[in-house]
């Protein structure tokens, strides 16, 4: 006997039909799904609030950490030239002491009056540096002027070697010596100048002048290369309103780390007879290596000429390009000679055949794509190789995995500054044999 009730006992308008139900469930759904978007509509937006947040302070954090590398890696360069400003101060209270203490002996008087030299913790290395063909006369004299790296060479000037003051263990600084290159202009914020760095006799100590040819009345004078162009560095800064460190290394900024430079002023008469400064071992690089870095100099040029950036430029699937720029305003105006340092960047022969050989610079290391790499830079680099914005993260990690497990690329670590300096991949074909068994050749360096 059934026990349910009766389906009369309802009303029509109590009745609910299916299409009731459908009503109410969409209504309901409509209701709850509303509700759910503008939750979701608020957390979106909270997170995206957060993120720009944290990125913020991340860009602060990574120019603050940037900034203290560079400035930490000039301290001893700044050291030495403060030195040299300083010295002749102490040359003038030795000479003093020495009349009343020294016989009149030519030597005596000459060891005495030199500034006492400075305890060493270590001592310079000196490895063989290579450098490129110089275009000579017919008396193997240097034909000026010449352009060599970004700088152009417009005088070598002569060595002072006398006193004491005008060089140290690691420069000579010849008086007359001159160089310029394109800057960003100190006076027009949209336009680049030519800037011509000269040292001058100061008579205790060299002078280094710094001149702009949009400012040819406002030279820039100081007692070291690096007090010099800091001022040029703040200046191109604030006229940009940029905020960025104003540090700036003067022995780049001058020419004197560059490698062919350093050898075309060791080769100027008495060079020799400089007390302190550590004798430098130079080579000639091979032609087709040479061929590259000229090259790669005339590129940077180029980008200086337009950008006012020695390492702006648009990506672009090469053999061989120079890194991308993704976010130029991240970039400070006073690390644009970074390269100059891996200007002679492929690969040593030690590491690879002779057909792609190449001196690392001091510091840099060639090594296999290792898992640390990838927080030190990789991806950044890696993403110069693609146009911006195509692939996403995901790919590039994928990416990242796949070629770290083939072990078919390897990466120039800047061991110093503990980061990726440059990539390459080895592409499988029978030119040569790669220490690690691979058979290829070296091509889409990037340098970062």
């Amino acid at each position: 006997m059934s026990t349910h009730e009766s389906p009369q006992q309802l009303t029509t308008e109590d009745t609910i039909t299916p299409t009731h139900y459908e009503e109410m469930e969409d209504n309901s759904n409509t209701e709850i799904s509303d509700d759910n978007i503008k939750k979701l509509k608020r957390k979106l937006k909270e997170i995206q609030e957060l993120n720009a947040a944290i990125h913020k302070d991340y860009s602060h954090a990574k120019k603050k950490i940037r900034t203290l590398t560079y400035e930490r890696n000039d301290l001893s360069d700044t050291d030495e030239e403060l030195d040299v400003a300083t010295s002749s101060n102490k040359s003038k209270i030795l000479k003093k002491l020495a009349h009343r203490s020294i016989e009149t002996s030519h030597d005596s008087a000459t060891v005495t009056s030199a500034p006492p030299k400075r305890t060493k913790a270590t001592i310079i290395p000196v490895k063989t540096r290579r450098v490129q063909p110089i275009d000579r006369d017919e008396e193997g004299n240097p034909k000026l002027p010449q352009q060599i790296g970004v700088l152009t060479v417009l005088s070598l000037g002569r060595i002072i070697s006398d006193r004491p003051t005008f060089h140290n263990e690691r420069y000579i600084f010849p008086v007359g010596y001159t160089v310029s290159r394109t800057y960003p202009s100190m006076a027009d914020p949209t336009s680049n100048t030519v800037i011509t760095s000269t040292i001058v006799d100061g008579g205790d100590a060299p002078r280094f002048v710094v001149t702009a040819a949009d400012m040819p009345d406002e030279p820039i004078i100081a007692n070291s290369a690096t007090g010099a162009w800091t001022v040029v560095v703040r200046r191109s800064n604030e006229i940009r309103q940029r905020e960025h460190s104003n540090s700036a290394s003067g022995p780049d900024y001058y020419g004197f780390k560059h490698p062919t430079i350093a050898k075309l002023i060791q080769d100027l008469p008495g060079a020799k007879d400089l007390k302190n400064y550590v004798w430098q071992n130079f080579e000639e690089m091979e032609p087709r290596a040479a061929k590259g870095v000229m090259a790669a100099a005339e590129k940077k040029r180029g980008n200086l000429e337009q950008m006012g950036n020695a390492n702006r430029r648009a990506p672009k699937e090469v053999a061989m390009m120079m890194a991308a720029d993704v976010t130029p305003t991240d970039e400070d105006f006073g690390e644009a000679d970074e390269l100059l340092k891996i200007e002679e960047y492929l690969f040593d022969e030690k590491y690879i055949s002779p057909q792609v050989q190449s001196e690392l610079y001091e510091g840099y290391r060639l090594c296999p794509l290792r898992s640390m790499d990838y927080h030190r830079d990789y991806l950044k680099v890696l993403s110069v190789l693609t146009e911006v914005g195509h692939h996403t993260i995901e790919t590039w990690n994928t990416q990242f995995q796949y070629m770290k497990k083939h072990n078919n690329t390897l990466t120039i670590t800047d061991e110093e500054h503990d980061r990726i300096a440059a990539t390459g991949t080895i592409l499988i074909e029978h030119k040569f044999v790669h220490k690690n068994g691979i058979v290829g050749h070296i091509e889409d360096i990037a340098l970062f």
